[in-house]
């Protein structure tokens, strides 16, 4: 089974509702998002990102006291409904404050820039999923792959930050 990370861009007062209703928030992550939600399906990169954007996987972020900004465009520090199960664990949110922050962090990162962050032995010691970013062969498609989520991200927070929404992170 395959970890498939979805964003959702959602106005504030949608967020407010989903706060209130867990059930809301379960409607969304399964494929009944209202129309005005924006969704940033990131698949399968969404942990190759984090390592391009931070150095760190996963594990490594969750042993630290606090998520490194760039590392919350993918994961927000903060869970909501932590009882709702949306595939691995509850969804997490971004506020439209650190929205704003990570725009201009991402707005300051040139994609040749973030290129020379890919290492796919580093990224196969550290296991960063899914574990295929160390296959010598497949290398210049898997950085361009990654590439074009990073510009994918880029435009994502752009749009969410000139909007003012709320970002939901679900890993299912």
């Amino acid at each position: 089974m395959s970890m498939l990370l979805n964003l959702y861009s959602i106005t504030e007062s949608e967020f407010q509702a989903i706060e209130a209703n867990a059930e809301l928030l379960e409607k969304m992550a399964f494929s009944e998002t209202p129309s005005t939600t924006k969704v940033l399906d990131l698949d399968k990169n969404w942990e190759a990102l984090n390592f391009l954007l931070t150095g760190c996987s996963l594990v490594d972020i969750a042993e630290m006291e606090a998520y490194p900004l760039l590392s919350q465009s993918i994961f927000g520090s903060k869970y909501i409904h932590e009882e709702v199960d949306l595939g691995y664990g509850p969804g997490s949110y971004i506020t439209i404050e650190v929205i704003k922050s990570l725009d201009v962090a991402l707005s300051k990162i040139i994609s040749e820039e973030l290129a020379t962050n890919y290492d796919s032995d580093k990224m196969g010691e550290k296991g960063i999923y899914p574990n295929v970013w160390n296959d010598k062969k497949y290398e210049s498609e898997n950085l361009q792959q990654l590439i074009e989520s990073f510009e994918e991200l880029k435009a994502f927070y752009k749009d969410a930050a000139a909007n003012n929404h709320v970002v939901i992170s679900a890993l299912y």
